[in-house]
């Protein structure tokens, strides 16, 4: 969560900053930053299961190495994929 709010006071104040992790935490992203996680937890197991669907060769080149694939992707999905993207993209996202 710090990387999206440090993004967030780049262009808010700290209480505009505040207010949308509120909406984000409460309203779009329910169990993210929780202590279980669980709606972090269940999207990882959505993803993992489109990834087996759509791209098989994937799926199973991580699971030959014994990888789970969360591990990869959790970061992603936890940040909003601002730590993955260019600045220019990430900031595309922030700004939606």
């Amino acid at each position: 969560m710090n990387i999206l709010t440090s993004a967030m006071l780049i262009f808010l104040s700290e209480e505009q900053a505040f207010w949308v992790i509120w909406v984000l935490c409460d309203k779009w992203l329910p169990g993210y930053y929780a202590t279980t996680m669980v709606g972090a937890v269940l999207d990882q197991q959505v993803f993992e299961t489109l990834v087996q669907q759509s791209m098989p060769l994937v799926f199973e080149h991580f699971r030959k190495r014994d990888v789970q694939l969360s591990v990869v992707s959790l970061p992603w999905f936890l940040t909003l994929y601002i730590n993955s993207l260019p600045l220019v993209n990430a900031l595309r996202i922030l700004d939606w």
